[in-house]
């Protein structure tokens, strides 16, 4: 059966295709997509080859980069020094006469994983890797990458020739290759915590020898070092984001015994990423500090997040407080301490601001745009932002533009004042009193 979308074969009404082997020699031509009497097939082949050198050269490592955030790409960089890009060409002799368009990534010498019939996504790995317990985690899940590289090779296939059809052909493939990075990480990481089971960290080294002797992992020592390093962060981070589908954080200490656990995909990967669009700084004046974000807010569910818990427990961590975004992160907006403060966690979970954003969410999924200016307010010789300010234009479908503010307190809670150390700011005996607060004053 043909492998590529019947949408992208090259075909011609008065030149049916043949397969290699067959038909004329002056009608056989070789590449990437197929063997044909196409007359355009030289041409669109060209197209592909230029958008596949593009992704390759310009945007691989930044697709890599979004969808693993910086762990893999170390180990990636560490590990398996000189990450080689190369198109390889797939050939299917089926009636259709179709071969894939393969991206081969070849590191250390060792394991090749080779994914699907279509758009094969191969990967030379470590050196003595056995990669059988990846295919299997990751086995329900390429197809999405060969849809997303499908998706590149239509693009370039039809572009005739515009260097932005090109150009959005190449970041189309390039993103395809982030997703089956990730994809590949949340396997590793699924298959380590689920032989794993519930030990503790102190015997990770035992455990990873265990898995030596079973040939299940061949690790390097590189490979291993990394995982001991990164081993808590990286299992916290499983817990939170969910990656054992159908099942509670509870459970991942029985993982071994749970059954099949398959990574979960990345928020898509091929959403727009507005993240640059948004402006931030910090200023002094009259002694506060004014934390400003600014800039043009996404709708939710149609661009990309970018939530970096690494980020958030740097600023909250010990704190009592939430380290809260100035611009949500379901706007698209970045998820580095840029965009972060110390934030009353009950206000930043269930508050009025929250209030605001889900309101936000509601006027844009009707068609409206909305341009928002949020700014922190910090006290001299505090580092805790007191009050936010936050300006806000609507411009509805119809072009009006209305243009509205609100102040927020940003009070603490028991749990930040005994962790920061904070007395209350009424004494004993007059917490019922209603309190006037200027958050003009300096001090």
């Amino acid at each position: 059966m043909n492998s590529l979308p019947k949408s992208i074969r090259p075909r011609s009404p008065f030149a049916p295709t043949v397969a290699p082997g067959r038909g004329p020699e002056r009608f056989r031509v070789p590449g990437p997509i197929c063997w044909t009497r196409d007359p355009y097939l030289e041409r669109n082949i060209a197209f592909v080859a230029e958008a596949w050198e593009l992704a390759r050269a310009r945007d691989v490592e930044t697709a890599i980069t979004s969808q693993t955030g910086d762990e893999f790409l170390a180990l990636i960089r560490s590990l398996v020094g000189g990450l080689l890009m190369a198109a390889d060409l797939m050939e299917e002799l089926n009636a259709g006469g179709a071969s894939a368009l393969g991206v081969g990534v070849t590191g250390l010498p060792g394991t090749l994983v080779g994914a699907g019939t279509g758009y094969a996504l191969s990967l030379r790995f470590l050196e003595g890797l056995e990669a059988g317990f990846l295919l299997s985690e990751l086995a329900p899940y390429l197809e999405v990458v060969d849809r997303a590289f499908a998706r590149g090779i239509a693009e370039a296939w039809e572009s005739a020739g515009s260097s932005f059809r090109i150009h959005a052909a190449a970041l189309i493939m390039a993103d395809a290759v982030g997703i089956f990075f990730s994809l590949l990480l949340q396997g590793l990481i699924a298959f380590l915590a689920k032989e794993m089971g519930g030990r503790a960290r102190g015997r990770l080294r035992v455990a990873l020898a265990e898995q030596k002797e079973t040939k299940l992992l061949r690790a390097s020592v590189g490979l291993e070092t990394w995982i001991l390093i990164q081993y808590d962060r990286l299992i916290e981070r499983f817990r939170a984001d969910a990656l054992f589908q159908g099942q509670g954080s509870s459970q991942v200490a029985n993982a071994s015994t749970s059954g099949v656990i398959a990574p979960r995909i990345q928020p898509n990967p091929l959403l727009p990423d507005i993240s640059n669009d948004f402006r931030f700084e910090e200023t002094v004046r009259d002694g506060k500090t004014y934390k400003i974000g600014s800039g043009r807010l996404g709708v939710p569910g149609r661009v990309r997040t970018h939530r970096n818990q690494n980020a958030q427990r740097g600023v909250s961590e010990g704190s009592g407080d939430d380290a809260g975004h100035l611009i949500g992160n379901r706007f698209g907006a970045p998820g580095g301490p840029e965009n972060l403060s110390l934030q009353n966690w009950v206000a930043n979970r269930y508050g009025t601001y929250k209030g605001l954003e889900d309101a936000w969410a509601e006027a844009l999924k009707t068609g409206s745009e909305i341009e928002v200016t949020v700014t922190d307010i910090t006290r001299p010789n505090e580092d805790r932002p007191f009050m936010r300010e936050v300006r806000w234009t609507e411009i509805e479908a119809d072009g009006k533009r209305l243009a509205q503010n609100l102040t927020f307190a940003n009070m603490h809670t028991p749990k930040s004042r005994k962790a920061q150390d904070i007395a209350p700011t009424n004494p004993s005996g007059e917490m019922g009193k209603v309190i006037e607060v200027d958050f003009t004053k300096n001090d």
